[in-house]
């Protein structure tokens, strides 16, 4: 099985993906191979069925069957070569659902019930720039222009966009340099050698929406879509909103079309002719 993955890795790197994207694709082939050899199966349209059934009744979330699905089909399809099998290999239905939002309100509580000013800081940047958790992860010291007032973003799928920072929240970054001296990523360990993990920068999330008696799930992608949501209701252009958030389609940032609440007379606006 170890040959398998490491082909498997290969072939993931000419792809080039992101770091992300390979740890995902090697775990999920990973327990697909495991599942082949403990239950003695060769890998053929009954076991990759009998498995894709095992997963989607395994209690999964659809973004997690799906990538479970895209993983396999990426290893059958450029390691072994079986495009017979991609072709066979059942759909997942993507099942739309909305993302429960933050007010601006919330947000600020939030943000206030930081206990230290390097988690406020890093909270500030998470929400006001609109990044991923992955994107926050990989900023750079090397990455905040304090003249121009942007951070260099390493977006999703390795495409790169400059995304604009108040100068409020610039404040916070240069004291936030006072407190911790980061050697090269901007979350950083209080020593400033190793970087933060995921885990840690969700449990700073979770903690603080504890504290501020937030009575809704929060993590920290959940932070992304109220900022996109409160720029829409800002009054902002959709399609500058897609190039903050580094979407390659409208369509991703037309989601929140659907949760933004605009202000009544906007609403009234379209039909008030009607009765002048």
């Amino acid at each position: 099985m170890m040959k398998q993955l490491e082909k498997l890795k290969t072939m993931c790197l000419a792809k080039n993906m992101s770091d992300r994207t390979l740890e995902n694709y090697l775990h999920c082939v990973g327990r697909f191979l495991d599942w082949i050899s403990n239950n003695k199966k060769n890998i053929d349209r009954d076991s990759i069925n009998e498995y894709h059934a095992k997963i989607k009744t395994g209690g999964f979330e659809t973004a997690t069957m799906k990538l479970h699905a895209c993983a396999i089909r990426f290893y059958l399809l450029h390691v072994l070569n079986r495009l017979d099998l991609v072709a066979s290999m059942p759909s997942i239905k993507q099942v739309s659902k909305l993302p429960v939002i933050l007010s601006k309100e919330e947000v600020k509580l939030l943000i206030n019930k930081a206990k230290n000013p390097i988690h406020e800081t890093i909270l500030l940047v998470l929400y006001s720039c609109g990044l991923r958790l992955d994107e926050i992860l990989n900023v750079r010291m090397m990455d905040i222009d304090f003249f121009r007032k942007n951070i260099l973003v390493h977006g999703k799928g390795r495409k790169d966009r400059f995304v604009p920072v108040i100068d409020e929240v610039l404040s916070k970054i240069k004291a936030y340099f006072g407190h911790l001296k980061p050697k090269d990523y901007f979350c950083s360990t209080q020593d400033g050698t190793r970087r933060l993990s995921s885990r840690t920068i969700g449990k700073i999330v979770g903690n603080c929406a504890g504290w501020a008696g937030i009575n809704k799930r929060v993590y920290p992608h959940l932070l992304r879509h109220s900022y996109a949501t409160h720029c829409l209701e800002d009054g902002i252009d959709i399609r500058y909103i897609q190039l903050l958030l580094g979407h390659s389609s409208i369509l991703a940032t037309a989601q929140y079309t659907h949760v933004a609440s605009m202000p009544e007379i906007k609403n009234r606006t379209n039909l008030a002719y009607l009765f002048n």
